[in-house]
């Protein structure tokens, strides 16, 4: 893990160019014949952050769009038994978020709506009471998002929300992202991922059991915020560093997405440049 310094900066216009900032080097093939760039070396770990960044994206934007609906047409918020969420993408496109609430001590399903491309489908919205029972992949989502937010982790925001994808057999993987204070914020660092088997949790009290994984995106907490005046949609870039992997992974690609803005990412002796959900190489740097 490299030290914990970063690099931070906004772009205002498209046309301005970081490159001269950083000696250029070429990066080609190795003695043995084979592709040595970042990009190469590196593919199969790009690939995948890409794929769970903009799975973590779709599934942010469809809880958000799920609670705003619900807050409004149910006053969700006055609902006292309400106890969490979980988020299911259920024919390919379309994300289904099920409020959870309490109801003679066990957990039910008590909202549900599907949201498709961040718009709520009205029509597929329910009021369950009394609430339905959990599916058995709904409750493993559930304990996972639970253990994951109890455990011990580097808080960078006074609140965090959550996005559970699953992983294979009765693991999943559990974002906790700092969330935002202000809307002109953008927030980098402070993001957390874990790796949690779900099943264990009705076997074993002890919560780090639970837990296959654990890592921090950055070693420090880290948000951007614009000069004063400026607002974060003024903006068309940032540049920042990264501490504890070689190239840019899901905080980046969600950072990106959400406030539509070209990320660059110095990491791994290259400068890195992420948009619309994916990640490219832009030149190696000393």
């Amino acid at each position: 893990m490299i030290g914990s310094r970063c690099v931070v900066g906004f772009v205002r216009a498209a046309a301005i160019s970081i490159a001269p900032f950083f000696i250029v080097f070429s990066a080609g093939l190795d003695a043995n014949g084979s592709d040595s760039s970042p990009i190469a070396v590196h593919a199969e770990g790009i690939e995948e952050a890409e794929r769970l960044g903009n799975l973590v994206y779709r599934k942010d934007q469809a809880a958000w769009a799920a609670t705003d609906y619900f807050l409004d047409n149910e006053n969700i918020s006055s609902d006292p038994d309400v106890a969490g969420w979980v988020s299911e993408i259920i024919d390919g496109k379309t994300v289904r978020v099920s409020f959870l609430a309490i109801e003679s001590n066990r957990l039910v399903v008590r909202y549900a709506v599907d949201v498709e491309k961040g718009n709520v489908r009205t029509k597929t919205a329910k009021v369950l009471k009394p609430g339905a029972q959990l599916t058995n992949r709904q409750r493993l989502m559930s304990n996972a998002r639970a253990f994951a937010s109890n455990t011990d982790f580097m808080r960078c925001s006074p609140r965090y929300n959550t996005v559970v994808i699953p992983h294979e057999g009765t693991t999943f993987y559990v974002y906790l992202l700092a969330a935002m204070q202000k809307s002109n914020e953008i927030v980098i660092g402070g993001h957390h991922r874990f790796l949690i088997d779900a099943e264990i949790i009705s076997k074993v009290g002890d919560v780090v059991d639970h837990i296959v994984e654990q890592r921090a995106f950055t070693t420090r907490c880290l948000t951007l915020r614009p000069p004063p005046n400026i607002s974060a949609s003024a903006l068309t870039g940032a540049v920042v560093s990264h501490v504890t992997a070689p190239y840019p992974e899901e905080p980046h690609i969600l950072a990106s997405l959400i406030h539509n803005m070209e990320i660059s990412v110095v990491a791994g002796g290259a400068l890195w440049m992420v948009k619309d959900g994916e990640i490219e190489l832009s030149e190696m740097i000393e």
